[in-house]
């Protein structure tokens, strides 16, 4: 299975609780031209391979010992951004420090120095190399930036629309206790989940 050629129809990802969507989807209905084929999501590794070798993917991740460490942990979506000369407006990926912590006092959340998402993004991408080596990310392996992409904007407009969301955003925050194996037979058609893999202490 890890030789084989990924495709843009199938994914590993975060998904977010559905109790969460709607400042999410407010945006994303109006601006992402993927609203109705994705679901408010983090892709770990896209593309993926075919859903005919989800079965031996998720073997391969459950017996794969660096992800039997990975423990839960959480997110938050704060803040947004994009890059310089990009269509592509989103929400940045933050990982809250201490999962006891994040339950107890209402603080401001701690960022870890070595991220459990960046570790689970290394751990599967070892484990399936032909994606990382497919994917946007093939020229700078070590740059992966966990997002989630709202809409696309022109140029023009773009920096507005940041700062507008920005000014009534409510930070988000939730437990990524699972990744998600997602799929769909064709680019036109939406995104669904077929199998889900826990992470450590859950």
């Amino acid at each position: 299975a890890t030789g084989v050629a990924p495709v843009t129809q199938a994914a590993i990802s975060i998904l977010p609780p559905e109790e969460l969507w709607d400042q999410i989807q407010a945006i994303r209905c109006q601006y992402d031209k993927s609203y109705s084929r994705w679901d408010p999501h983090i892709n770990l590794l896209w593309p993926f391979l075919p859903s005919g070798y989800f079965g031996q993917a998720q073997e391969l991740i459950t017996a794969n010992t660096a992800f039997q460490k990975i423990q839960r942990f959480r997110v938050r979506l704060e803040t947004f951004a994009y890059a310089p000369g990009s269509k592509y407006l989103h929400l940045v990926v933050t990982v809250v420090s201490d999962i006891t912590q994040a339950r107890g006092k209402k603080k401001s959340p701690v960022v870890t120095p070595e991220s459990p998402l960046e570790s689970l993004h290394k751990v599967l991408g070892s484990i399936f190399p032909s994606c990382i080596s497919s994917s946007k990310q093939a020229s700078k392996p070590s740059s992966f930036s966990p997002h989630m992409t709202v809409g696309q904007l022109s140029q023009d407009q773009i920096k507005e629309k940041c700062a507008e969301f920005q000014a009534t955003w409510e930070p988000l925050e939730f437990e990524v206790n699972q990744i998600y194996l997602m799929s769909r037979k064709t680019d036109s058609e939406k995104m669904k989940v077929l199998a889900t893999i826990p992470l450590g202490g859950y």
